[in-house]
């Protein structure tokens, strides 16, 4: 059982979306509501590349871009960039490597796990996924350390404009 130690939120009239795929569905609805978040949140299964993405301020992508070759992840961000309200916001969280390709082993074997299980899928660098942000049309683009993960991610935010 999950339990927190941070105050519940207060229910909002309007809970956002989730579209989720897999078996990461039920996980998240499952995490989210232990810790009382369920009630601010819709859970909506859905398929990414057939679905439209759900009307929301924000769209997270976790551990979601490192699944597809470079056009599946210029794809997605578009589409998300599509999907986004002015002034909306995508976050996309992964195992991401440095920028020198140097001192990030977990995301570099995450990489080669890709190369291995799917047909096209790689991890990738901040700069990387911040390049795909800008091209699809975000402004003030930037990576922050999940530091609280042991290190082993990261999350790049882009703001439509």
């Amino acid at each position: 059982m999950a339990t927190s130690t941070h105050p519940s939120p207060a229910p909002q009239p309007n809970p956002s979306a989730i579209l989720q795929i897999g078996m990461g569905f039920w996980a998240s609805k499952t995490l989210l509501s232990a810790v009382e978040l369920g009630q601010r949140l819709r859970f909506q299964p859905g398929d990414f590349w057939s679905d439209p993405l759900p009307a929301v301020e924000v769209l997270i992508m976790g551990h979601i871009l490192h699944d597809w070759d470079l056009d599946g992840k210029r794809r997605l961000v578009a589409k998300a960039y599509a999907a986004l309200p002015p002034g909306g916001a995508l976050v996309v969280y992964d195992a991401m490597i440095d920028d020198e390709r140097r001192r990030h082993a977990f995301g570099l074997l995450s990489s080669l796990n890709m190369l291995i299980e799917t047909p096209g899928g790689f991890d990738y660098t901040g700069a990387d996924c911040c390049g795909w942000l800008r091209e699809a049309g975000f402004v003030e683009v930037r990576v922050v350390a999940l530091d609280g993960l042991g290190g082993t991610a990261s999350m790049a935010i882009g703001v439509k404009r």
